[in-house]
């Protein structure tokens, strides 16, 4: 018997934001929850959730990332504006870069490439993010075999100090 799957959408009266839910229930009862949100603000949902935003070709107010894991954004941003923060209710929050309108990336290298290659562009882009509370990560880390999780968090060699200070763009 295949997974059962939900979809829900929702809008927001206030600057039009949207989100799509995908809810799959495997034959032993693990549950997944994909949620892709577009506007303004995401809704809440899952533990671990994909959001994806739309950004202005400007510096979006990422400014530094550990691979591809945000740790340090700008105040005032449009990371910021868009709802992506490091901390929730005071518990410390995750935010992975997936993609960049439309690449996948998963080192600091691919994530500041990308991202300059679109705002270079001139025409707005599309961020797709994994994000959750730490502890849905660490947990989802520690399920995971331990060269899969150091081959997912290595930081390619040749950035210098330079590298990890600037703001991505």
């Amino acid at each position: 018997m295949p997974p059962k799957a939900k979809a829900a959408s929702q809008g927001n009266r206030n600057g039009g934001s949207t989100a799509t839910s995908t809810k799959s229930v495997s034959n032993s009862g693990d549950a997944h929850v994909v949620t892709v949100a577009t506007g303004d603000k995401a809704t809440a949902g899952a533990p671990i959730e994909e959001r994806e935003f739309t950004f202005e070709p400007k510096p979006v107010g990422i400014l530094d990332l550990d691979g591809n894991t945000i740790t340090k954004l700008g105040k005032n941003s449009q990371a910021a504006k868009a709802g992506i923060a490091l901390t929730k209710k005071g518990k410390p929050w995750v935010w992975k870069v997936l993609e960049v309108n439309g690449t996948a990336v998963s080192t600091k290298k691919e994530c500041l490439g990308e991202m300059k290659r679109c705002k270079e562009s001139g025409k707005k882009y599309k961020i797709k993010f994994q994000t959750g509370p730490a502890s849905a990560f660490a947990t989802s880390a520690a399920s995971s075999d331990s060269v899969e999780n150091a081959a997912a968090t290595a930081v390619p060699s040749g950035g210098g100090a330079a590298d990890a200070a600037a703001e991505i763009p």
